[in-house]
């Protein structure tokens, strides 16, 4: 584990794709000279108070994972530096960020916030459902299979990823990967699976008491603040949506009256298959 340095190269970033909502300026990036802001896009973007690096898409097709993997992974423009600080778009920076990085990653590699209005990690599952955040397929089976390999997690109060400190290590490698996984193979929302992430690693975060809302070092802006595209946020961003029609089709086939259908589809058809499969016999050259 690194303790923090008066040299240490210090970095504030986030990332924004898509045009679901704006870029948020940051007033204290000013007051902080030795502390570089960068923001991650898909286009070009006029800002104040970032330094606005266009990349590809981390995950084609999908600008909501693509963000999600700048935040959880970093870029290869982040490597130069010895601690990184996450903040959600969001969130506007009220205090300096040299004074966060100082106190949360004293002593850890790794600091997040405690979500500050779920009980438990089982709550935040369900108040994504209720709001329809992501597919619930996705959801609740992310849900089963928490439940299933690790269900101590969901007693767990839930962490808040508005804001995340670290210092890179191989076992912040190693979570962020774990968390990574999580996200590209099941729901797109990143908290539900960020605890699972930790539980798993080798890796004890320090867990910060914050108001989520607003602090001392920071203010979370509301939909009214800062209106988002609700198309964007309730939608796969991929553009696909499960027809009903597919749905019922799918369930039948994953169901055991489907299984016996296609047992016996592949009964009928073995013996027709034999006859078509057999090889010619060899014609002898005539001279």
């Amino acid at each position: 584990m690194s303790t923090p340095t008066n040299a240490a190269r210090r970095v504030v970033y986030t990332a924004l794709f898509g045009s679901y909502e704006a870029l948020v300026e940051q007033p204290v990036a000013s007051a902080v000279p030795g502390v570089d802001f960068i923001c991650f896009s898909d286009v070009p973007r006029e800002s104040a108070s970032w330094r606005v690096v266009v990349v590809d898409l981390p995950v084609r097709t999908d600008a909501v994972r693509s963000a999600r993997s700048i935040k959880i992974l970093g870029h290869e423009a982040l490597r130069e530096y010895d601690e990184w600080l996450w903040i959600d778009n969001r969130v506007v920076l009220r205090g300096s960020p040299e004074d966060i990085l100082d106190s949360w990653l004293t002593g850890f590699d790794l600091a997040m916030p405690l979500h500050d209005h779920r009980s438990s990690v089982a709550d935040e599952y369900q108040a994504v459902l209720r709001a329809g955040f992501d597919s619930p397929y996705r959801v609740r089976e992310e849900l089963a299979v928490v439940r299933r390999d690790l269900p101590s997690v969901l007693a767990e109060r839930q962490l808040w990823t508005g804001l995340i400190a670290r210092r890179p290590s191989a076992s912040v490698d190693d979570w962020a990967a774990r968390w990574m996984a999580m996200v590209l193979l099941y729901s797109r929302r990143d908290q539900l699976s960020v605890n699972y992430a930790v539980a798993t690693s080798q890796l004890t975060p320090n867990v910060v008491l914050l108001d989520n809302r607003s602090s001392q070092v920071h203010t979370w802006l509301t939909l009214d603040e800062l209106p988002k595209d609700a198309a964007a946020r309730f939608s796969a961003s991929s553009g696909f949506h499960y027809r009903v029609r597919d749905y019922i089709v799918d369930r039948i086939l994953l169901s055991a009256a489907g299984r016996l259908l296609r047992r016996l589809r592949r009964a009928v058809l073995r013996p027709t298959l034999r006859t078509t499969s057999q090889p010619k016999p060899a014609v002898s050259n005539l001279r």
